[in-house]
């Protein structure tokens, strides 16, 4: 059986592990002195639908199979030095959204 990550998956992980190391670090020493919660970087997350990894294209997210998701949330906590954002992330996805998508309706 190979485990072999594809191409894609490889892609995505450097793909958001990049975005975080590039975005989500400036400031963590300050922000975490104050207490003080990024509400600036949570919305900046989602510009690569962080927290709509597994959601539907259809409603707004990429569509990722479990798989993916999860490789896609390993690569954010290797680029996001601030885990208390990237915790968050990870409660909105798993918590909240995907709940909604699977057993939400339209209504």
């Amino acid at each position: 059986m190979d485990f072999a990550l594809s191409p894609e998956q490889q892609a995505l992980q450097a793909e958001i592990t990049s975005f975080a190391y590039a975005n989500l670090n400036e400031g963590l020493e300050e922000r975490d002195k104050a207490g003080v919660f990024p509400k600036d970087l949570w919305l900046k997350c989602g510009q690569p639908l962080l927290q709509g990894l597994a959601i539907e294209e259809a409603y707004g997210g990429r569509g990722l199979t479990p798989l993916d998701t999860i490789l896609g949330f390993e690569a954010l906590g290797h680029g996001c030095k601030d885990q208390g954002l990237a915790f968050s992330i990870g409660a909105q996805l798993f918590a909240c959204n995907i709940p909604i998508a699977l057993h939400g309706s339209t209504a």
